[in-house]
Order: structure tokens, then sequence, then C-alpha cells
């Protein structure tokens, strides 16, 4: 088995299921027959392309959208000559199919370039199986977007090249396409419709002829993209497709060697790698953005919005491998921080309020509701913390994290109030991870969530201990009198936290008091962690939606419990959290589309549970939970205070953590 591939040779269902393609700047999904044959039906995806005062992320004409006809008639695939193989190492997408009229056989390759962010290229060979005339018209196409441009300047730079420039009523943000052919048998038409611009070629083949059309696709976007994208193209064509393929390789190939894994079961190697492959197509180290649940994929979900996700799902994968890309997620925060300043001011609060969803600007774009989940800025302070921690950034810590840190603990003091018959701190009306509180089961927000009271206490003593000279004698002595007299709501019979005050065990989301003992690790204590991951799990499996959420988090909990047997269980939960033949991930078991934070949440799960990876401390080190079903697991790219290491583990035995 070739664990770096996905080599699928029948057709499946495509719904929720077709390949992913990325590179941090541009993605998209590719259709069953590789170019779409009919007229493309998915849309690309550019990193963080927000438009106008709403900030409404935009999807833009796909970079390969390549209509076919035989004889005068659009070309359907026929599935019983199919093959699509998703090459992870080298980030290309091939697919082979012969026409239901057994008449061509047409074969197509693409990728996003790894290291030429805006450019996609492709290449499409038609082989006659009889005599037939062949029509190609490769194009871009918004004919299915649902936002449609205001205005459309059309680009031509001769025979072979067309363009355009798209306005969606955003001056700053114009989006300029280019593309480039070169066919082996004619030359182009210039073709032009309402919504499309594009090409056009015909040619008669005989029986055993072949022709081949290459093309090279660049996208920018910006004040006046089109001069950029004309540089870029001149040099990416000149190039031509063979040599940007071999620098695409090259690129994806210095990502690997920084996350190599070995595996006694090849799927777990696979999958592992997939997971890896999925999440990097969303982020790249010179684009500084938060990344959104679905990637740069076309199923473009949830608003394009940059949800919490990031910080506790996404970034823990992220950080362990690729601390780059790690800081420019962290700088995105950082880039927001003002927008969240003026959201505390909104709300008559100090400090920064970070939003349940964020955009390019960092400005609350709802009132009320979610936006109550007030543990965001705590998740995003966490992860600054934690990045400095694994990387020995002190410079990060000392500027952009110094910032982000004690600004969320300003706004999260804004929001404490003190209980002078309990003598305690607590914090009222928020609404906890487990969403399902206000739309399912209280409906309003609540009081004392523990996993945001937990983070603030930590939040709070961290400030004082990294910043003093930073705040006032007043500030430190309140500040930790805050975090020493926190409430953390506690059911003493059940012996467990409660998810926030007065909870009555009903069903839950995902998890969330699991978050107490990973990342945070409030308490060692094995019983303690196994009492409260397991009742919670419980409440968790009611809902039979099975996020992908949980999984990793109960299971590094239960890692440093020792608990083998549940750490096993959390991973084969997982399976449920991928869907068809490329593995990709989802939010659950009922579907929505591609979700990337499940690649994430996964890496995690192998990493800090399997593994039992501490990457947080003055040195790394693991506490391997491994079963003798999973068997031996050996991660080599590990990056920790300037150090790469590899990270081996078996059933039953201590982790081998070296340098490399």
């Amino acid at each position: 088995m070739d664990t770096w591939k996905y080599d699928v040779p029948t057709w499946y269902p495509e719904e929720q299921a077709s390949p992913y393609l990325g590179n941090g700047f541009i993605g998209g999904n590719i259709p069953l027959d590789g170019h779409g044959a009919g007229g493309m039906r998915y849309l690309a995806t550019l990193a963080c392309y927000y438009i106008g005062a709403k900030e409404t992320m935009i999807p833009v004409p796909h970079w390969i959208n390549v209509p076919l006809k035989v004889n005068g008639q659009t070309v359907n695939a026929c599935f019983d000559a199919y093959r699509q193989v998703l090459d992870l190492e080298k980030g290309t997408l091939f697919t082979s199919y012969q026409d239901s009229t057994h008449c061509v056989r047409v074969e197509t390759e693409t990728f996003c370039h790894r290291g030429q962010r805006s450019v996609a290229p492709y290449r499409m060979t038609v082989r006659a199986l009889k005599d037939v005339d062949v029509e190609l018209e490769p194009r871009f196409d918004c004919a299915q977007a649902y936002f449609k441009p205001v205005s459309i300047q059309v680009e031509s730079g001769g025979t072979d090249e067309t363009g355009w420039l798209l306005d969606f009523d955003d001056k700053t943000e114009l989006l300029a396409q280019l593309l480039v052919t070169h066919f082996s048998s004619g030359k182009a038409q210039t073709v032009r419709s309402e919504w499309s611009v594009g090409q056009k070629f015909s040619t008669s083949l005989k029986t055993g002829q072949t022709c081949e059309l290459t093309g090279i696709t660049v996208t920018c976007h910006g004040q006046a993209p089109m001069a950029e994208a004309r540089e870029i193209m001149s040099r990416a064509s000149n190039a031509g497709y063979a040599a940007l393929k071999a620098s695409h390789v090259r690129e994806w190939k210095a990502l690997w060697k920084n996350f190599q894994v070995e595996a006694d079961d090849p799927y777990l190697e696979r999958k592992m790698r997939s997971a890896m492959f999925y999440l990097l197509c969303g982020y790249r180290k010179d684009v500084e953005w938060g990344g959104i649940a679905t990637g740069l994929s076309s199923k473009l979900s949830w608003g394009g919005c940059v949800f919490w996700d990031t910080e506790f799902y996404m970034f823990p994968a992220v950080l362990a491998f690729h601390p780059e890309q790690a800081r420019s997620i962290l700088q995105y925060r950082y880039n927001t921080l003002s927008g969240a300043r003026q959201n505390a001011i909104e709300y008559g609060e100090k400090g920064a309020r970070f939003p349940w969803q964020s955009h390019k600007t960092g400005h609350a774009l709802y009132k009320d509701g979610f936006e109550n989940e007030r543990h965001v800025g705590t998740d995003i302070a966490y992860a600054s913390w934690w990045y400095s921690q694994c990387t020995g950034d002190a410079d990060f810590l000392q500027k952009e994290g110094r910032e982000i840190i004690l600004e969320v603990a300003r706004n999260s003091v804004s929001k404490i109030t003190f209980n002078k018959k309990k003598k305690r701190y607590e914090i009222h009306g928020v609404v906890p991870s487990d969403e399902h509180v206000l739309d399912h089961y209280v409906c309003k927000p609540v009081n004392n969530s523990v996993f945001f009271n937990a983070y603030v206490k930590w939040l709070l003593e961290k400030a004082v201990e990294l910043y003093p000279d930073q705040l006032t004698t007043d500030e430190r002595t309140q500040w930790l009198d805050m975090a020493r007299r926190m409430y953390l709501p506690r059911d003493e019979k059940k012996k467990i936290y409660m998810e926030y005050d007065g909870y009555n065990g009903h069903p839950i989301k995902q998890a969330d008091v699991g978050h107490l003992f990973f990342p945070l690790c409030i308490d060692k204590n094995a019983a303690e962690i196994k009492r409260n991951i397991y009742y919670y799990a419980d409440r968790d499996r009611a809902t039979q939606l099975y996020l992908l959420h949980s999984p990793p988090v109960y299971a590094a909990a239960l890692s440093r419990a020792g608990d083998v047997k549940g750490v096993t269980h959390f991973l084969r939960l997982t399976d449920r959290n991928t869907v068809g033949p490329f593995e990709l991930p989802r939010e659950s078991n009922y579907g929505g589309g591609l979700c990337v934070t499940g690649a994430g949440a996964f890496i995690d799960l192998v990493v800090y549970a399997l593994l039992g990876v501490e990457n947080s401390g003055k040195e790394l080190t693991a506490h391997p939970c491994i079963s003798e079903d999973v068997g031996r697991i050996k991660v080599s790219g590990f990056y920790f205070k300037g150090k790469r290491y590899s990270v081996e583990a078996k059933p039953g035995g201590k982790a081998k953590v070296n340098v490399i």
C-alpha cells in the first residue's frame, strides 16, 4: 500500500467527497471528471478575500474549467474505465476516464503551485478511440457564483492569453485572473459570454491520435492586481508546465521533510499524511490568516469565518511541525487586535474582545447570541503563550504576544464580578464552547462557564508572571486575587466539574470541560481526569452527532491519565469524521461538507494522545499511550526551541525522543 496516495479506481458519490487542493492562497475541490466537462460546478476560495464593509467572503472562478465536446456532444465520463489519484507527496491530482460513448479517453492533471501562490496550472490529454471531432473551451466562469461582480473588464494579451478584472463592489479588492494556454492541434478562438471569458479549440482526431492542452492560470487581488498578475504570468508561462510542476513538487518535499510518519498501521500512516496535507492546503507562511474550518475548499460553509477552531484544533497541529505558519496564524489575530479593542469599547468594556466569528478586521459582525462566547479571547491568548513556549520565540512574547495577552486579560477583568456572600469571583452572561447550551437547552447565556473561568484564572496568573512591569501594583494584586478566588463550579457528589453554574446533565455538543485537562491540564490526577472525561463523553454521545472536536481533547486528557483503552476508543471514533475515498475530514457523522478542523483534530490526537507529546515546558517529552492493535508509531520533524526531533513509541513502551 502506497501511503502517499489515494488511488481511486472507480466512481464515487461526488457530493461532499470530491478531492481538495490548495496552496494556502487559493484552493478548491476538483470534480469527478477532473476538469468540468459540462462546466465547472465548483468555485475556488482565496485566503482572507473579504469584500466590502460587511467583510463578505467571496468565492472566485475556479482555475480549471474546461468544457469538452466530442462530435458536438458534451462529454459524460464513463466510470467503468475511471481512475483518480491524489498524490499527497507531490500535491497533484490526476484523473483519467473514458467517455460514455467510448469515443475518447481523457486524462487531466492539476495542482496549486506551492511556491508561486497565485499560479495554478493544468494539463489535459484527449486520446481518440474512434475518429472524432473534439472541442475544448478552457475558461473562467462566474455564472454559477452566488456573488456576481458589478463590473467585468476583459483582458487579452494575444491569441493564447485571456483574462479579466472583476469588481465585487470593493475597489480595494479587485480580482485579476489570467489564463495562458497551449494546444497541440490548433489556435485559440476567444470566447466571451455575460459571465465567462475563455478560449475555444477545435480539432479532428483519427483513432489513436491525441491532442494536449496545457493551461496556466494566475489569480491576484488588491487595488491594482492586473499588473502583478501579468508579471507573475510572464514568469510562469516562460517556465512552462513541466518546470512549474517540478518546482511545485520541490516545495511540497520541503514541507514533508518536517513531517515524516511511520506506522505499523498503513491506514493510520496515510490518514496522518492526508490530514496534514488538507491542513497545509489552507495555510502558508506568507499569508497572515487564521484559516477557516473549510480550508480553501469549495465548500465555503460558515460564512468563511475564522472561529476558535483555529486556536484549539488546527493551530496545535501546525505548531508542532510548521512554527512559521503557526506564527502567521497568530499574526492574523494580532492584525485584528484594533478591531477587538473597538468591540470592547462598543460593549462598554476594557481591553480587547475578540469576536466569535472573525473576518478581515476583527470587528464583531453580530451582536449578542454566540458573540457571548467570551472564551475566544482566552483561547487566542493561550495559543500565543503556547507558541512562544514551543518555539522559544521570546521576541513574539514580548511584542505581539504581550499585547494580546494583556489586552485579553484586561477585557476578562472587566467581565468579572465579586460575589460578596460567597467571597469568590464569578463571570456571568457567557456562552460556553458547548454551543447547544444557547441554542438547545438553556437558550440564553449562562453564569460561570467552567471552561472560560478556568482559562481566565490561568490568564491572569500568566499575565502577572510574564509582564509584571506592564501592570500597576494594584493591578497585580487584583489580578492574582481574582485568579486565586475564581469560581470553578463543581458537583461535589459526582466529584466532577460542572459545565456551568446550574448544569443539569443535559447532552452536550462537544468537549467543553475536557479542555480543562487538555491543553490546560489543571489537574494531573488520573482518577479526576477519568471521572470528568467519561462523564462528559457520555453526555456528548447522547447527541449522536460525534463531532470532531471531542475525540482529540478526551484522548489527550486520558493519555495524561495513562488510559490506553480510552485513548484507543476515541481514536476509533475519529473514523466517523472522514468521508469518501479520499478521507476528507468532516465535522460530524451527519456530514456537513469538508471541515479541515477535523484534519487538525486528528493530528492532535495522534501527537498529543497516542504519542503523548508535551511541547509547552522546558523540554520536549512524550508519554505514549498506544494499544497493541495500533502498533508502533514514529513521527519526525517536531520543532521545539530551535531543534527538530523525532518521537517513536510502541505499545507498552517508553517513547524515544531524539534530536534529528
